[in-house]
């Protein structure tokens, strides 16, 4: 099992050992946001493990300590490695899920992979395809995409980062930059969401101005029809939506899946 698991060991461990004894068993991908750790979605992490989820909180390439470290299309590898994990110890319906970019990854993941049940999109963040978001940082896009089309997409450079609707710099790979800031490519939830086939529940905090701003019709009205497809707005701003979801979120799940010992 890879080496980043280790901080995440507890939280497996507490899950795998209380899910329930019923031949279906959900588990669950959970992902922290942009420069952020499993500890800001521990707490909804922690309910699920007591309601019987399988849950993984892992430390994903665009953590606070990894930084842009792999590709978008690279993590999409570690979340197939998660969910492994998860069908060894008996999760037979798998949920992608996360906080701000991690939201938007889940996306992107269920809009490109088959064997998920359902998302949770918490928050969604890194709005690349917006044009508030494509103006700010489109001068590092340009050059990302000129590096790469030169044979220069292994190289490291400085590139502009938008983070809580802060302009800040970012070191990586113009291969990697490109991966996350392209309008164009897997971050553009608008055009992926046509493409996730499964149950979305989608929570926006009302103080979380810029989803707030771009309301349902960004992405989430773009989403297939299901009968299970939730848009709820929570109390919170942006950073505490995983905790002000907690009540919808398992709500939700129970509606979807059952209720535990009831899975079938």
């Amino acid at each position: 099992m890879k080496q980043w698991l280790s901080q995440m060991a507890l939280v497996a461990v507490l899950a795998w050992s209380s899910a329930a004894s019923g031949a279906e068993k959900v588990g669950v991908v959970l992902m922290h946001g942009k420069k952020g750790t499993a500890e800001h979605v521990q707490t909804l992490a922690t309910d699920l493990i007591a309601a019987d989820y399988l849950v993984l909180t892992p430390d994903m390439p665009w953590s606070q300590s990894r930084a842009y470290e792999r590709t978008l299309e690279e993590a999409h590898t570690e979340i197939d490695a998660w969910i492994a994990d998860l069908r060894a110890e008996g999760a037979t319906r798998i949920v992608v899920a996360g906080h701000s970019m991690g939201a938007n990854m889940a996306m992107g993941y269920a809009a490109t992979h088959s064997g998920v049940d359902a998302v949770l999109a918490l928050g969604p963040g890194q709005t690349a395809d917006t044009p508030n978001f494509r103006n700010r940082v489109k001068d590092s896009v340009a050059m990302a995409r000129a590096m790469v089309a030169a044979g220069r997409g292994d190289t490291a450079a400085a590139f502009e980062d938008l983070h809580l609707g802060r302009v800040s710099t970012v070191t990586a790979t113009a291969r990697v930059y490109a991966s996350y800031f392209d309008p164009e490519g897997l971050a553009a939830m608008a055009s992926v969401a046509p493409r996730v086939g499964v149950p979305v529940l989608w929570t926006v905090g009302t103080a979380d101005k810029n989803l707030m701003d771009l309301g349902r019709a960004y992405a989430f009205d773009r989403l297939p029809a299901n009968r299970h497809n939730t848009y709820a707005e929570v109390a919170s701003d942006h950073m505490g939506t995983p905790d002000a979801s907690r009540a919808v979120v398992l709500a939700w799940l129970r509606q979807v899946f059952g209720e535990p010992g009831q899975r079938s």
